[in-house]
C-alpha cells in the first residue's frame, strides 16, 4: 500500500507548487483583480442598494471603511484590511498579518463592475508582556502583493538552478554536493511556505469577490 501512495503525494506535491497563479495587472501595470459581471433585471440603484448592505454585513465598521460615496448612487469606494491566517509568537514577539485594500464598486443598468486594488501585505510584530500578555509596543511594514508573487518565482529560479548544477556537475565534490543538497531542502521549504501564505492572501480576495457576486444578485421585488 505504502508504494500505491508515494506517487499520488508526489504529484499532490508538484500540483501545489504549479498552481502559483500570477496576479493581474491593469494598464498601468499595478496588481488589480477586476470584473464587470452581468445583473438582468436589477436597476443601478438595486445593485448600488445591494453593494452598500453587502459592504454593511462585510466590513464591521462601515462609515471607517467607505471612502468614497456618489451622490449620483452608481459608485462606492471602500478600504478594509483583512487578517491573514498564521499568527505566530517566538519569545515575547508575536506577528500577526493583514491584508490591506481598496475595493470600488461601480454600478449601472443590469450590470456592475468591481475592483480591488492597491493590495498590500501587512506584518505587526507586537512586543507582549511575558506575565500579562499584554501588548507593549509594535512596529508595522506593508509590502505590495506582487512581491509574494516576485519571490516565490524567484525561489523556483533556485530551486532549478540546484536541478542544473546536478545534471551539469556529476563530477561535483562529495562536500559541495551535500552544500547543495542542504540549500535545496532549505529553499524548497521556503517555497512551499511562502506559497501557501500567498494562496491564503489570492483566497481573501476570492471570498470577498465571491460574496459580492451573490449579495448582488438580491431582488427585493421578489420578496
Amino acid at each position: 500500500m505504502k508504494r500505491v501512495l508515494v506517487l499520488p503525494l508526489l504529484l499532490f506535491s508538484l500540483i501545489a507548487f504549479a498552481q502559483v497563479k500570477e496576479p493581474p495587472v491593469n494598464s498601468e501595470g499595478d496588481v488589480e483583480f477586476s470584473e464587470v459581471v452581468i445583473a438582468g433585471g436589477l436597476t443601478s440603484n438595486q445593485l448600488y442598494d445591494n453593494a452598500k448592505e453587502w459592504a454593511a454585513k462585510t466590513f464591521y465598521d462601515y462609515k471607517a471603511a467607505l471612502q468614497f460615496e456618489d451622490e449620483k448612487g452608481d459608485k462606492l469606494i471602500f478600504k478594509w484590511s483583512s487578517d491573514i491566517p498564521g499568527k505566530n509568537r517566538k519569545g515575547d514577539v508575536q506577528t500577526e498579518f493583514m491584508l490591506d485594500y481598496t475595493m470600488i464598486i461601480e454600478c449601472k443598468d443590469g450590470r456592475y463592475r468591481y475592483k480591488v486594488n492597491q493590495i498590500n501585505i501587512v506584518t505587526v510584530s507586537k512586543t507582549m508582556d511575558y506575565y500579562s500578555n499584554s501588548e507593549l509596543s509594535s512596529t508595522s511594514e506593508s509590502k505590495p502583493i506582487s512581491e509574494s508573487y516576485d519571490k516565490i518565482k524567484e525561489l523556483e529560479k533556485k530551486q532549478e538552478e540546484y536541478e542544473e548544477i546536478k545534471s551539469q556537475r556529476p563530477d561535483i565534490k562529495r562536500t559541495v554536493r551535500k552544500a547543495s543538497e542542504y540549500e535545496k531542502g532549505r529553499t524548497k521549504a521556503e517555497l512551499s511556505k511562502r506559497t501557501e501564505f500567498y494562496n491564503l492572501q489570492l483566497k481573501i480576495i476570492d471570498d470577498l469577490t465571491e460574496s459580492l457576486k451573490k449579495a448582488m444578485n438580491k431582488n427585493d421585488d421578489n420578496f
